[in-house]
């Protein structure tokens, strides 16, 4: 983790006539903040774990969309199997009834 060079502030600080205590303590807290705030940064190492871990998740995906895929095709064919003897036997009937009524 990058740390903060002290020394520069420190001088600036002192040179603008801060006591040094107050230097020291500013410093202190500046160096703190930002150590707080960097801890809270993503590193390459972060991201390249991320990206294996969605990289699995969509293959997952993949293979439960190609399962869903084949599922949906089974379902088509199971609805098609029941729809068109009923529409061709709902038709002889509708054709039966037409000859009988005439």
């Amino acid at each position: 983790m990058a740390t903060m060079d002290t020394l520069k502030p420190y001088e600036a600080l002192t040179a603008a006539e801060m006591p040094d205590r107050q230097a020291r303590a500013l410093i202190a807290i500046v160096q703190e903040l930002q150590e707080a705030r960097l801890a809270e940064v993503a590193t390459k190492a972060d991201l390249r774990e991320l990206e294996a871990r969605m990289d699995s998740r969509f293959a997952t995906l993949e293979i439960k969309l190609a399962d869903l895929e084949g599922k949906i095709d089974r379902v088509k064919f199971d609805l098609l199997k029941w729809i068109i003897p009923l529409i061709l036997g709902q038709t002889a009937f509708i054709v039966t009834l037409l000859k009988v009524l005439k």
